[in-house]
Parts: C-alpha cells; structure tokens; sequence
C-alpha cells in the first residue's frame, strides 16, 4: 500500500475519533505550550540583556562602590577624582559619569500638583558624559545636560518620551516638575527608544550634584552578606575595546588610592556582565529540557493507550482488510502513521497555541521577542521529536494489530 493512502487512512480514522484523539493529546499540548512559552520569555530576556549591552559603547566599564556592613564606610571618591583620571589617561579613558538613583531617597516627582510613583518613574543624577557613554539617549528636543548644570547644581533635568507624553501632555520642554519639593525646569526631551530595555522612556534625569544633595550624606542602605548595596556607581567610557584591559587596571589603581581597606569595589565590562547573564540565564533554564522529555514521555504514553484502545474497536475491520487482501505489513503501517499523525497535530497544536501565549506574556513582562527573535530551532526540534515518540509508542499496538488473524478478528465480539 503506498504511504500516501495509508496517510489519507490515518487521517480518516482520527477525523472519526475526534474526542478521543484529543484527550491523547491534550497532555502534549497543555505541556508543550507551557515549554514554548518558556523559550520564548528566555528569548525575551537574552534579547533584553543584548539589547542594553548595545546601548553603550562596546568596551564600557560600570564601576560599584561597595560598602562594608562592618563599618559603614563611605568612599573618598570625588568627581574631581574621575576627572583627573580621565585627563591622566586621555589614551584609556574619553568619558566618566556617575549614576546616582535618587529614586531610592523620595516617593516619585509632581507635576501640576500630582504625584507619580517613583516605581513608574526612574530619577537619576548623571553628569554631561553620560550621552557619550549610552548610545540610546538621543535628544528629541532642547538639549542634554552641560558641565555647568553639574557646577553649580542647576534644578534641571531631561526626560524620557513616556514622561514627555503620559505626565506632561506632550509639551515637556520649559515646564516645571517638583521633585524632592524642588521646581525642575525640563531643557531637553529624549527620543523614544522602541525597544526600551532600561526603562529610559520614564526617566528624568538631573545633574549629578544636584541628585547628591537630594540624596543627602547620611544614608546607610541595607546590607546582605556583609557587603552593603553600593551607594556609588559610576560608567567609564573606554576610548577603543582593545584597550580595555589598561584601562580596567587604571581604574583599579585609583580606587585602591582613594578607597579604605574595608570597602569593596566591582570594576565590571558591560560586555562580559552581558555574556555572564545570558549564560546565567541558559543554565537557568536548563532543567527545562528535562521537563519537555517528560510532557514527551506521557504524551507518548497517552498516544500509546489511545492506540491500542483504536486496535481493539477496530479488531473487525482490521480482520476484512486482511481478507481482502491488506498484508500484516500494511496494517502495521497504518496504526504507526495514525500514531505519528497523533503526535504530529498536538505538537503542531501547541505551536499554534504558544505562538500568542507566549507574545501575550512577553508582552506583559516588557520583554523584546519580535519574529526574527523565535528559537526555530527548537521548535522544528520538536517536531521531530514528536514524530520519533509516535514511531516508539505506536509500535506496540501497531504490531499487535498486525499480528490478528482474519478470521478470529472478523469473528470477534
């Protein structure tokens, strides 16, 4: 019988046994739609984490200032500091910004007497470089912030597009937001970022010197395993990536020079803290592999038991194929294919199911998964593995059925 007729066969009889092939594969398509969605949030999160390593400059250094929960000791570093390593290392270094979350310290920023949460709203204190440093901050309108603002701790700041649109109308450039109880006169609106990683579409930023002040010198943050969070962070810009290591060992000089025996410190390329996540992220989803082998394994054995249980309705018919001349070959053929096909459609039916599952949830979570993100791999991978497990779980009943004798079979009850 040629394959084309035993697949039209196979697809019939499951067409006539509706219900009873989608309880076989209800198991497949809950548990693979599951898995699929799964990869596709871990999609999600490595394109985020390639996508915020792309915002800077390839070769960019983020340095942590940690404290000691012992002490409680603050750094000795300055701005004067950064600045004079820069001008000693104008072959290493181009640009250096500090990163103050003054979000940490107030509830959020008011405008025309509303409050909005700091939670929605990012305020952090950065200095003039930090355009040069993040490559994803273009402005739209007015201007960034300049070295005079960061001197003498002008109240201005720049903001995202979401806070441009959502808080101030669209009209963000001239007017006035309070934050910590002080008017902030917005010079500049950045453009939107259309995938926003960082969240920088609703930030604010304000001068270094400025956010300092708000933050104030008598803060302790909490502690965990006897190092505090840090309090000081600050981005280096390196002049070319092959000059990174210099540049690295450079930083590490003057941190030694300024900082006490009892602070900590992390000099960290955003280049390799990406590699080291994404390959954080694999191995945290690693287990999930063992996890589709088993929603593979019970689907296998519910397409098993659901073809067996086809066999024996099907005794009488499989006894007159035979006796009009259906060899025992042809038989095995057909409840093989019929239990590919069953495996077959849950697949597929879980990959038409998790294709908007898996964006629907992606998209709450803000997680950048576009078409040309899909993992095809695996999911063709799936398809084949579906394929194998309907080849092994249908033998059984395959070679049962193909073992009947056409008498006994046409005379079974």
């Amino acid at each position: 019988m040629a394959i084309k007729q035993i697949l039209q066969l196979s697809l019939q009889s499951l067409y006539k046994n509706k219900v009873r092939a989608l309880q076989a594969t209800v198991v497949l398509v809950i548990g693979l739609t599951a898995v699929f969605t799964v990869v596709y949030m871990a999609q999600g999160l490595l394109n985020q984490i390639k996508m915020q390593v792309a915002n800077y400059n390839s070769g960019a250094i983020w340095v942590n200032v940690f404290e000691r929960a012992d002490t409680y000791s603050r750094d000795n570093l300055t701005d004067d500091d950064w600045r004079q390593l820069a001008q000693d290392n104008p072959d290493l270094i181009d640009a250096v910004s500090p990163m103050i979350y003054v979000f940490d310290f107030i509830d959020g920023c008011t405008y025309n007497g509303k409050l909005y949460n700091s939670s929605d709203y990012n305020i952090n204190g950065v200095n003039e470089d930090f355009a040069k440093i993040n490559k994803a901050l273009r402005i739209e309108q007015g201007r960034f912030l300049q070295s005079m603002d960061i001197e003498r701790e002008q109240k201005v700041c720049v903001v995202g597009s979401a806070v441009a649109e959502k808080i101030m109308g669209g009209n963000a450039l001239g007017q006035t937001v309070k934050i910590a109880g002080e008017n902030f006169s917005v010079v500049g609106v950045l453009q939107e970022i259309a995938f926003d990683s960082e969240n920088w579409n609703s930030v604010l930023l304000i001068p270094a010197s400025t956010a300092q002040r708000i933050a104030g010198a008598d803060w302790r943050p909490e502690t965990f395993g006897g190092v505090g969070a840090y309090y000081s962070s600050y981005f280096v810009n390196i002049v070319s990536p092959e000059k990174l290591a210099e540049a690295r060992q450079a930083i590490l000089n003057m941190l030694h020079e300024h900082l006490r025996d009892t602070d900590a410190a992390n000099v960290t390329s955003l280049d390799w803290q990406g590699r080291q996540m994404s390959q954080g992220l694999s191995l945290m989803f690693a287990p999930f592999v063992l996890f589709v082998f088993i929603i593979l394994m019970v689907g296998g054995v519910a397409v098993m038991n659901t073809m067996v249980a086809f066999v024996k309705e099907r005794t009488k018919e499989i006894g007159i194929r035979k006796a009009f001349g259906a060899t025992s070959k042809d038989i095995e053929r057909q409840f093989l294919w019929e239990s590919v096909c069953l495996s077959l459609v849950g697949s597929f039916a879980a990959v038409v199911l998790a294709l908007p599952v898996s964006y629907a949830v992606c998209s709450i979570l803000h997680l950048p998964v576009d078409v040309a993100g899909i993992p095809l791999l695996p999911l063709m991978a799936t398809l084949l593995v579906a394929v194998l497990v309907g080849m092994v779980f249908g033998t059984y009943p395959a070679k049962q059925a193909a073992k009947m004798e056409p008498v006994a079979a046409i005379n079974a009850d």
